[in-house]
């Protein structure tokens, strides 16, 4: 199985009151996303998703050499360094991150943001 497409993952932290945020680009991945329609008290309202599944290999050096937690920045493709997320055209905030490794040949690790 190969997984051809790449994301970057960014992870803010504040370093003396300035905002920093730390990049990872990472290949291995299988990407798509989503567009939903609602109508809701505030309108016609569009959600935008994005999920990214990890080939196997990429899972097994899970929290070794990469790691993406609930509320991280997740973007297709290989982002640059930022200092603010407005230099940022398309984001998703990550909301879900599901481990499923046990040692097999179709171990992955499935991320979603909105």
């Amino acid at each position: 199985m190969f997984f051809k497409d790449t994301i970057t993952i960014y992870r803010h932290s504040t370093e003396n009151g300035a905002d920093v945020y730390e990049r990872q680009v990472l290949s291995g991945f299988y990407c798509y996303s989503a567009t939903t329609h609602a109508i809701s008290n505030k309108g016609f309202e569009s959600v935008s998703e994005f999920t990214a599944i990890s080939s196997p290999g990429m899972a097994q050096i899970y929290g070794d050499e990469w790691t993406v937690r609930v509320g991280d920045i997740i973007i297709g493709g290989e982002g640059d360094n930022i200092s603010t997320l407005k230099e940022l055209s398309d984001y998703h905030k990550v909301y879900h991150v599901a481990l499923n490794a046990c040692g097999s040949a179709v171990d992955n690790i499935v991320v979603k943001g909105k």
